[in-house]
């Protein structure tokens, strides 16, 4: 899968989007991974749960963006670490597999 932002009209919108989405997650203390993510399996309160960047997320919001940061995985919403608050977790216990895209063209914070 090439990488894309939601929303997004072109490359560079989306560049820019994204670098503003990694200012925001870092500001709040994380040092994110280069590599972006596509989608995410992970387990919550006993439920398993999928997010997809582009595709609705468990809060009901589309997934903009997820991040890896230490041993944890960041879901980001637009209200879930985009423009306020923190970003959904998952934690490496709780996280059975991570996909990516497939061309790095990476600008996150590391």
């Amino acid at each position: 899968m090439l990488y894309f932002l939601p929303f997004a009209s072109s490359s560079l919108q989306a560049e820019r989007i994204y670098r503003r989405i990694t200012d925001r997650v870092t500001s709040l203390g994380y040092t994110l991974s280069r590599r972006r993510i596509h989608d995410i399996h992970y387990w919550h309160e006993g439920v398993a749960i999928h997010e997809t960047v582009g595709v609705s997320s468990a809060n009901g919001e589309t997934v903009l963006a997820i991040f890896k940061a230490g041993a944890c995985f960041f879901i980001c919403t637009y209200s879930r670490g985009v423009v306020w608050g923190d970003p959904m977790m998952a934690c490496p216990s709780s996280t059975d597999s991570v996909d990516y895209f497939d061309d790095d063209v990476s600008v996150a914070t590391v």
